[in-house]
């Protein structure tokens, strides 16, 4: 009888290795996805107040041009480009702002509108002109490949 009992204590200690190691193996899968999954999630979150249409008075349309001011946070971020769509009368068209040059776009620097556009540096603000009047102006930014809407606003006639 004794060695019966002591085949049921050892097949019941290898029943219970067993499933600490099926846990184990599981969680050092599932573990490293739920991370990765949150991650991309608040990733959007964290840029939700870190750019802003600032109301320096130029946040307007007329029959021809959109003029708008974007202010940037303090916070260094790694941001690749500004969207901005512009909707008009169930029309919309997507602007990109980055670093160079974009059919459509001009920035006022010194007073005056030129083509080369430049990205808020961070605590910046900067006004743009679109090539085309709209009265809701949608603002995204893109980091580490993934787009986050930030501000959605209407615009008034200047």
């Amino acid at each position: 009888m004794q060695t019966r009992a002591m085949s049921e204590v050892v097949s019941n200690i290898l029943l219970i290795l067993i499933t600490i190691a099926a846990v184990g193996l599981i969680a050092s899968f599932i573990i490293p996805f739920i991370k990765d999954k949150l991650n991309n999630g608040t990733q959007c979150f964290d840029l939700k107040d870190y750019i802003q249409l600032e109301d320096l008075g130029k946040n307007c349309y007329n029959t021809e041009n959109t003029s708008f001011s974007l202010s940037r946070g303090l916070e260094e971020q790694d941001i690749s480009k500004i969207i901005v769509s512009l909707f008009s009368e169930g029309e919309g068209k997507k602007f990109e702002i980055i670093n160079g040059k974009f059919a459509g776009v001009k920035m006022i620097k010194n007073g005056v509108y030129q083509e080369n556009l430049e990205i808020p540096l961070a605590g910046e603000a900067k006004t743009y002109q679109l090539a085309m009047a709209g009265n809701k102006i949608t603002v995204s930014l893109e980091s580490r490949g993934k787009t986050c809407e930030i501000v959605s606003s209407n615009l008034a006639k200047c």
